[in-house]
């Protein structure tokens, strides 16, 4: 091989290496950029899954008035006394607007709490049902797998319910349920049935309980229509005896 030859074969591989060398500060610069935007994303999802992120515009003793600052869409909001369910509740024009957008209407994995779209918006149906993802750490309705226990029901079953209007609603926990998405008496509110005599049958945890119903649902597992639900009824707050809960134990534990 002449000279010639040999410092063309040089400037060739020199060429390759700089062109791989190029490639790899690419896909470096490519990776680097995706793990900067997952780490976002996931302290994103994180930030508004959680409760805490909300409190300023907690209702408390019926004023509203900040919550409704929050956004047109909201409609309520509900604490479990002592679990991390404690969040407003939109509404959106169907079943999907809330899914990937949180109580901002921004964007998010997490979504937001909400309540069905053919419900009346100030829980005055016998029937309410109310979606929340299933997120990690309890957050959001990830929180409703702890409620699979008798004993962990009968101790966090109370709680309250303020629609955007102050209108306060005590909720009792009664019942525990895994069923599938498709099973229309409990997701199609629309259906006529005796709701609680359903609930009572199929439920695996129930105490009985009358009144207005609302079942806090979430998937039980990713890509499948599993799903599991809480049941609680509600009742007109100033009816409750105000020595039931303790000023104490409306704290909600994070």
């Amino acid at each position: 091989m002449g000279e010639d030859s040999l410092i063309k074969t040089r400037k060739v591989i020199i060429s390759i290496d700089r062109n791989i060398d190029r490639v790899l500060t690419v896909l470096f610069l490519i990776i680097l950029l995706l793990g900067i935007y997952f780490a976002y994303d996931a302290y994103h999802v994180f930030t508004f899954s959680s409760p805490n992120s909300l409190d300023g515009y907690k209702p408390m003793n019926g004023y509203t008035q900040t919550l409704k600052t929050l956004s047109d869409d909201v409609v309520a909001w509900i604490d479990i006394y002592d679990t991390s369910i404690d969040y407003p509740i939109m509404q959106g024009k169907d079943n999907s607007e809330y899914l990937n957008r949180n109580a901002y209407g921004d964007y998010s994995l997490s979504g937001a709490i909400f309540l069905d779209s053919l419900n009346a918006r100030d829980f005055s149906d016998d029937y309410n049902v109310i979606y929340g993802h299933h997120m990690s750490g309890g957050f959001m309705f990830g929180a409703i797998d702890a409620f699979e226990d008798a004993a962990y029901l009968d101790e966090h079953k109370r709680g309250l319910l303020t629609t955007i209007e102050g209108e306060m609603y005590d909720v009792t926990l009664f019942a525990f349920m895994q069923t599938d998405a498709n099973e229309s008496i409990v997701f199609d509110v629309t259906e006529e049935g005796d709701r609680h005599a359903f609930i009572a049958e199929h439920a695996s945890i129930y105490r009985p309980a009358e009144g207005r119903i609302i079942a806090l649902s979430t998937c039980k597992s990713p890509l499948t229509t599993e799903r599991t639900v809480l049941f609680g009824v509600l009742s007109d707050y100033e009816e409750i005896s105000t020595g039931t809960v303790s000023a104490e134990s409306r704290g909600t534990a994070r």
